[in-house]
């Protein structure tokens, strides 16, 4: 199945944005999909260093591309606020058993 084969190249760090499927994307774009595919999490750009990478605030667009990405980024900061408000409902989750104890 070439999802899995895929897959497991990805999580490797075995990945190549330099094949014809990525000949028309910014070298831009493709260091932020670097970034975020790093498979060392020290390394790895997390949601807020994504936010602010050139790529995604317009900073290295051109006037051939340069639309902003505000749905992007919207959606991008909506994650951000789902995964702190998860996290805070784990850690009161956690507080209230311990407490139960």
């Amino acid at each position: 199945d070439k999802k899995n084969i895929y897959y497991a190249r990805i999580c490797e760090g075995k990945y190549d944005l330099k094949k014809t499927a990525f000949a028309t994307v910014s070298k831009e774009a493709k260091d932020l999909l670097a970034g975020m595919l790093c498979v060392d999490p020290t390394k790895r750009l997390s949601a807020s260093e994504c936010l602010l990478h050139p790529w995604i605030t317009g900073k290295c667009h051109t006037e051939k591309h340069s639309t902003p990405l505000p749905e992007v980024q919207e959606h991008m900061m909506h994650r951000i606020e789902r995964r702190r408000r998860k996290a805070q409902q784990q850690k009161q989750q956690q507080q209230q058993q311990q407490g139960q104890r």
